[in-house]
């Protein structure tokens, strides 16, 4: 099921956790270079941004620093693909567990899930909205 939040997360705070989480530096995200990793985070942005932020195809390539959006929604398509693979997702899920070894054992699908839960309970926290509601349960 793909629910968007209430509140649309904004696009640095999904670029920030990938890039993070997966060990990349900015220039190598923003970059030309097709190492698997990158290349992989690359569309594991796409693909988060598009479900938990505002931001439309062009709107993220602008982000992104692309020259347009065609190859915004190639890498989309491309990590929707992996996704419906077994197989392609076991192999992409092995260059993020290189990184992340409390991941091993999920496949890509499930690390997606998990990173957009993250980014999301990030948000929250980091919202008045979820500041305010970590006071009131430390009061009580």
């Amino acid at each position: 099921m793909n629910i968007k939040p209430i509140r649309p997360v904004p696009y640095r705070i999904v670029e920030a956790f990938v890039v993070e989480a997966l060990n990349i530096t900015p220039e190598d995200f923003r970059g030309k270079g097709r190492h698997p990793r990158a290349v992989l985070a690359r569309g594991m942005v796409v693909y988060l941004a598009r479900a938990i932020t505002s931001l439309s195809f062009p709107q993220i390539a602008v982000a992104m620093i692309r020259p347009n959006h065609s190859s915004v929604i190639a890498s989309h398509s491309r990590l929707q693909r992996i996704l419906r693979d077994p197989q392609s997702s076991a192999e992409n899920a092995r260059l993020i567990v290189e990184q992340l070894p409390e991941v091993e054992g999920l496949t890509l699908g499930e690390i997606v899930r998990r990173f957009r839960a993250e980014i999301l309970a990030h948000d929250e926290a980091a919202s008045p909205f979820g500041l305010r509601k970590q006071r009131l349960s430390a009061v009580a």
